[in-house]
């Protein structure tokens, strides 16, 4: 695998993270909805090394069709724009912070995540998810390493920003503070 292709979601891709037809492991799912087009194969792996093969998972993906590997940064820009004219209004950025947080809690934690899940399911706005991050923080610390729990907080807060911004019709604002 080229350590320097860009991974982007085709339109199944889009649509699998929304519908789950695939029936992906929780793993390769978060995987899945963390793709934005817009971080290299070695970046993706450093960020979810904590979840096992990521390469693994990308090469599943890939071959579901879920996904498309770009070269360079143009490329990736042109497929999303593209698979997002096809697609259309994908979820929104709230609805993905909060499935990534869902998906991203059982792949590290497995049943000891069950309860935050019931907590984050109860959960519609953007402050209720906010204020779940540095309880989402502690489950990733304790199963997988402060690292790896930071990284993933921050791909959270990044969604929630975004959700921010578009209900406000504002550019994104990034290096905010959060408290854990």
């Amino acid at each position: 695998m080229n350590e320097n292709a860009i991974p982007v979601k085709t339109l199944e891709g889009q649509r699998e993270v929304t519908a789950r037809r695939y029936n992906l492991p929780a793993r390769t799912r978060a995987v899945l909805i963390s793709i934005q087009g817009s971080l290299a194969v070695h970046d993706i792996r450093d960020q979810f090394r904590g979840l096992g093969d990521v390469d693994k998972m990308l090469r599943e993906l890939e071959a579901a069709g879920l996904v498309r590997m770009s070269e360079g940064a143009e490329a990736a820009r042109s497929t999303m724009e593209k698979v997002d004219q096809l697609a259309g209004p994908g979820p929104s950025p709230l609805v993905l912070a909060k499935q990534f947080m869902r998906t991203t809690a059982l792949a590290a934690a497995g049943v000891r995540a069950m309860f935050f899940v019931w907590a984050l399911d109860r959960r519609e706005s953007r402050s209720e998810l906010e204020q779940l991050l540095a309880r989402f923080h502690r489950l990733l610390s304790k199963s997988r390493g402060e690292a790896f729990a930071g990284v993933m907080v921050r791909r959270v807060d990044y969604l929630l920003l975004r959700a921010q911004a578009q209900t406000r019709n504002e550019p994104i604002v990034l290096g905010r503070q959060l408290a854990h």
